[in-house]
């Protein structure tokens, strides 16, 4: 629904998430569902002086692509994407799904497939962005198909959605400023950390971050935000984890994921349903298996999960570890096609530890 907490939202992502300054180009991608979004957008890079450039994708065409693409096809990286990267200064991708199932029944080979095409032009941006040369953003469209999947209505689901982006009653942009203090003291706090411990029901999981650097989520590269995050040690996992409940990823869903890892590869895997998928996804190929990111999530504004992992991961309370690649400026050397957040809610019983110092237990921080 088009409001004007739509306007606000774009107004955000060109001020302050991308920072968009005079005769900047900046890539706008996203889904013909979210058209008010990027309507919005459009006026906003354009009264900031940008020059913005659409990429629109309709809900069928991937549907289409997996149909009838030979593997070849669905396995080649896009030149234009590569090139627009580094002719670019900026670019805002929005995520919105009418019907995020709609790949269910695409094999997960083929999903990999895909995934491994899009690695190279995700990695020039995260090589531009680390020098600082390049601003990028993911936000997140309300649909219907949204809504279903968080077993809300969409109105529900917009409220949900834009209250964690957009406090009430506050200035957007001094509000993101204010997080970005607060998250940086907690950073601070934890300087020189080594030794994660993470442990819950069915979870025991030890993980090294030392020597590495925090990153912070506070709306720059994300919409909702509201996390610090780290780059494990590539070999340093050991342990269990369990994620009791729905994991949903690139349109595939698995149940009651359990990991173990052995010098930081995951070396036995299961799910209560959707194993396959599981098992597809950390074949994507051999840093899969590894970690790139540790994080939590501090973004109180966020009171449920409801299986768009760019909320969920965000929620105070929760921590998350990715399996996959991880972000060069954290320190992290994991190069993969796979970012899949695995989220842990605290509040449901868990506790992290780092160093022997109690962090987070039962969703409250210590720090």
């Amino acid at each position: 629904m088009y409001d004007d907490r739509c306007d606000q939202l774009a107004k955000l992502v060109t001020e302050w998430s991308l920072g968009v300054r005079e005769g900047q180009k900046v890539i706008v991608k996203g889904p013909d569902c979210a058209k008010p979004l990027m309507l919005a957008l459009e006026k906003h890079i354009y009264e900031a002086g940008g020059f913005p450039w659409f990429q629109i994708a309709f809900a069928e065409s991937e549907e289409i692509a997996f149909r009838h693409a030979s593997d070849t096809m669905l396995s080649w990286p896009c030149d234009l994407d590569m090139e627009a990267v580094e002719r670019f200064d900026a670019f805002v991708l929005i995520q919105g799904e009418d019907n995020p199932k709609a790949h269910s029944r695409v094999p997960p080979a083929r999903r990999a497939m895909a995934l491994a095409a899009a690695m190279p032009a995700r990695n020039a941006v995260m090589r531009r962005a680390a020098t600082g040369s390049f601003a990028w953003t993911a936000a997140v469209w309300p649909t219907a198909g949204y809504a279903n999947e968080a077993d809300m209505s969409i109105l529900d689901f917009e409220d949900a959605l834009f209250r964690s982006c957009l406090p009430e009653g506050k200035n957007s942009v001094a509000h993101w400023r204010s997080v970005e203090e607060r998250q940086h003291a907690a950073i601070e706090a934890l300087a020189g950390a080594r030794e994660v411990r993470i442990e819950a029901e069915g979870t025991d999981l030890r993980l090294s971050v030392a020597g590495r650097l925090w990153g912070n989520g506070c709306g720059k590269h994300n919409l909702p935000d509201g996390e610090i995050y780290s780059g494990p040690l590539e070999d340093s996992a050991e342990g269990r984890i369990r994620f009791p409940g729905r994991v949903l990823y690139k349109g595939g869903e698995a149940r009651g994921i359990e990991l173990r890892f052995e010098k930081g590869l995951v070396v036995e895997a299961s799910a209560e349903s959707g194993g396959d998928f599981l098992a597809a996804m950390l074949d994507t190929d051999p840093a899969a298996r590894r970690l790139g990111e540790f994080a939590f999530g501090m973004n109180e504004g966020i009171t449920e999960l409801c299986g768009q992992i760019l909320l969920d991961e965000k929620a105070g309370g929760t921590m998350h570890i990715a399996l996959g690649n991880g972000y060069p400026q954290t320190g992290s050397t994991n190069r993969s096609a796979l970012h899949w957040d695995l989220v842990l809610d605290t509040r449901k019983g868990g506790r992290v530890t780092i160093d022997g110092r109690l962090v987070l237990e039962n969703g409250v921080y210590a720090i």
